[in-house]
């Protein structure tokens, strides 16, 4: 007898698959792929499984701040917002100044702040349901590259992640 105790197909399933008291596998959809975490052992956060299920529940957490295709999520509230300043979570503030970072650090080739850029050219849902490609149709109204902001463009989207949610 066996002490892996398998749930569902590891490599298809979005359920988790435990291998034994020891290790666990949970692999759900998020950020538009999947995810997984593996966890061996027991330690503070219990179980590997339940350790492997809150890591689950952090990463959905997460998703559901910050993605711009959940209309309740705190990053669509704050691209539908008009004003100048508006209120952020100490979490939302830090991804903010991470992704204006990752601006300056690449010249610009990552920029946070294309999301309606990104809507125009076909991306205002999970690629999922968009068929068109968008490889070479996105570009800046200012030129190919856009410049590294210190400071997000007054009533600029905010775009939370560089590789397209599917």
């Amino acid at each position: 007898m066996s002490s892996r105790q398998e749930v569902r197909d590891p490599l298809t399933s979005p359920k988790a698959v435990v291998f034994s008291a020891f290790e666990a596998i949970e692999r759900f959809p998020c950020f538009g792929g999947m995810c997984a975490a593996l966890v061996t052992g027991s330690g503070p956060a219990g179980t590997p499984r339940a350790a492997a299920l809150g890591v689950k529940r952090g990463l959905l957490a997460w998703h559901g701040q910050f993605s711009r295709f959940q209309p309740d999520s705190e990053l669509s509230r704050i691209n539908r917002d008009r004003r100048e300043t508006v209120p952020a979570s100490p979490a939302m503030t830090r991804f903010v100044e991470a992704a204006l970072n990752a601006a300056a650090m690449t010249g610009g080739l990552v920029d946070p702040t294309l999301a309606g850029e990104m809507d125009r050219a076909g991306y205002a849902k999970h690629l999922d349901s968009v068929p068109v490609p968008l490889a070479g149709r996105l570009r800046s109204p200012r030129g190919e590259r856009r410049a590294a902001r210190t400071r997000p463009v007054p009533g600029a989207r905010l775009e939370s992640i560089g590789a397209p949610e599917r």
